[in-house]
């Protein structure tokens, strides 16, 4: 989602592919080695942050070089999951948000 594709960053990662597929226009806000529910920059406290009120779809990535961190158990994972799609839902009721499942890599 952030553009990584294992050995260097494109200029065109998957948000803005598919809003070009589309024809809309995509604002990518993917944060790089991130987790869900622990580290730095996780999606608990980017939620926080990020105002996403005004977008009509949101779609929300986990690649798999993120998974898999020995600190977040799938247990904390599906928390972390609800919380994100419950803290959205108050904020943008009318959002539809879509995941992405991890894809393999067999780079």
């Amino acid at each position: 989602m952030a553009g990584w594709d294992g050995k260097e960053y494109v200029s065109q990662p998957v948000p803005q592919q598919i809003g070009s597929l589309l024809g809309i226009v995509s604002v990518n806000a993917a944060v790089s080695s991130t987790r869900i529910v622990s580290g730095p920059q996780n999606l608990l406290e980017m939620i926080k942050t990020v105002d996403m009120t005004g977008y009509d779809l949101i779609m929300l990535g986990y690649g798999t070089n993120d998974w898999g961190y020995q600190d977040e158990t799938l247990d904390d994972m599906r928390m972390g999951l609800d919380t994100f799609k419950a803290t959205l839902k108050s904020k943008n009721p009318n959002a539809k948000v879509f995941y992405e499942l991890p894809m393999e890599q067999f780079g």
